[in-house]
């Protein structure tokens, strides 16, 4: 009867260990997750929005579940960075009413799996799986041999993120309903109806939004929806120092709106891309008598038109001509991923207007010379003139111009070359492109304002917009380059503002 002893030895040895190590409850996971955002209430609340809006590091999610067969102990984590605004909101709802003891333990259990692994991307990082009973290992379930647990789990309990988001929301519709006075689902109710909810005064607070009129730019008026949704004085401007976008469909008031007011507010520099010519025609004075000097450039209009020669843009100075003139050529040569010589017609572009700018003093710099030099019309010269350059760049430019002297691939290159400056032989644009500046992009740097910031109108029509459009590239992107040159002393920083209608 020995083995009968041993038997209960054996039976006795596993109820030990099973009893010390049993199953936890959906209880008992669900407050080990929330303890760790702290021991109060109200510190939890904190912690966890805190926690999921920063957006940095992991969260993971515990899962002890047992059948007659198996007992499978698994956890995954998700990288906060992966979660979308939706799975994130939906999160902190579901922690902060389980803090608040309104969400049950099945509910939190099961959106808190749904939700971090969200059709894949948690992570395992743990793995436990012990078989119950004696039947045969290859006869369980897929699920209980240890493989894709997690997805049958979801499918088993009809599970899946949209679903559960969905539940989650409506528990919260629910809850205000009981519980209308509870800042916590006031607060829920305002970020996850935040698109249909009109903004307060207060809500302004610490935000990127402020009522100063003197910072950021205008975005328009609160409203007083307690009497009727009736436009108040006191102004809303965005202060958030990121790009605006004010986007409808022609005659829905932008212009009238968000464009006009901002010109008519804002008193530092502007670069304002002016479509329909309204904007200088309705702003222009007010802005030369209030804020500084206005420029205006209209290649349309030469007669009208003020003079902005790129040419002049790029310096004398040997160490810095190549270099001015490779920006230069960027901005003129409008990608065209079509065009297999593109490239090869940019180097030669930049290696004309380096040298047109080397034989020509500012002022009298001439793009017509660059449109020679592009015809192939004494092209011997030019070689000559770039492989005795004292710039490594430009002598490479010129071997290579001569290793392919009588090939068909230089024909290629230059006559793509000329393709994409022929906008430049426009008589209106060399009308308003020949000779001096009347004005300069170092102008709108912070140091140079002054008491007088700079105001520069781009008017184009509408219907011309792809004829002029690496003219219109090239005036926008010299006055980039010139704000990107370098960092401004913090004391003397100015914001520009670009103005870009369409």
């Amino acid at each position: 009867m020995d083995w009968i002893f041993w038997l209960i030895v054996i039976i006795g040895i596993l109820y030990y260990f099973n009893s010390r190590n049993p199953p936890k409850s959906e209880k008992q996971i669900n407050q080990e997750a929330l303890q760790k955002f702290g021991d109060t209430k109200e510190e939890r609340y904190k912690n966890i929005i805190s926690f999921f809006d920063k957006k940095m590091g992991k969260i993971n999610c515990d899962i002890d579940y047992r059948t007659n067969h198996v007992r499978i102990r698994k956890s995954f984590e998700r990288n906060l960075k992966t979660l979308d605004q939706s799975e994130r909101d939906a999160l902190v709802t579901a922690y902060l009413l389980y803090n608040e003891e309104i969400m049950g333990d099945n509910n939190f259990f099961i959106s808190r799996f749904a939700l971090l692994y969200g059709e894949g991307s948690g992570q395992p990082i743990t793995s436990e799986y012990a078989k119950r009973g004696n039947k045969d290992i290859n006869k369980l379930p897929e699920y209980a041999r240890g493989q894709n647990t997690f997805p049958w789990l979801l499918d088993h309990f009809g599970l899946n993120s949209k679903a559960v988001q969905s539940t989650i929301y409506r528990s919260v519709e629910d809850a205000i309903e009981k519980h209308p006075d509870n800042d916590t689902l006031k607060y829920l109710n305002k970020r996850l109806n935040g698109d249909h909810i009109w903004s307060t005064h207060e809500d302004l607070e610490g935000s990127i939004y402020t009522t100063d009129i003197d910072k950021g730019y205008r975005l328009g008026n609160l409203i007083e929806n307690e009497i009727g949704f009736v436009q108040t004085d006191i102004p809303v401007n965005y202060d958030g120092g990121m790009p605006v976008m004010a986007y409808a469909p022609t005659g829905e008031g932008k212009t009238q709106c968000f464009v006009l007011p901002n010109l008519l507010t804002w008193m530092g520099a502007c670069v304002v891309l002016d479509v329909k010519g309204e904007l200088y025609e309705k702003t222009s004075q007010w802005r030369s008598r209030h804020v500084g000097p206005v420029y205006r450039f209209n290649p349309l209009d030469p007669q009208n038109s003020l003079k902005f020669n790129p040419l002049n843009e790029i310096r004398n100075d040997p160490d810095y001509v190549f270099k001015d003139a490779q920006k230069l050529a960027w901005h003129m040569v409008v990608p065209n991923s079509k065009d297999h010589w593109e490239n090869s017609a940019r180097d030669v572009i930049i290696a004309a207007l380096a040298v047109v700018a080397e034989n020509a003093p500012v002022g009298q710099r001439d793009f017509n010379d660059v449109l020679d030099i592009l015809t192939g019309y004494d092209m011997p010269l030019f070689i000559t003139q770039l492989k005795a350059h004292s710039d490594t760049s430009l002598q490479r430019a010129g071997k290579s111009l001569q290793a392919s002297m009588n090939d068909k691939e230089l024909n290629s290159i230059l006559s793509t070359a000329r393709t994409v400056l022929s906008g430049w032989s426009d008589n209106n644009i060399q009308k308003v492109t020949s000779g001096h500046n009347d004005w300069s992009t170092a102008e709108f740097r912070s140091e140079n304002q002054g008491e007088r910031p700079p105001t520069l109108y781009i008017e184009i029509n509408p219907a011309e917009i792809e004829q002029y459009q690496s003219l219109i590239r090239t005036i926008l992107g010299m006055h980039f380059d010139r704000l990107y040159e370098s960092q401004p002393d913090h004391d003397e920083k100015r914001d520009v503002l670009f103005m870009l209608c369409q």
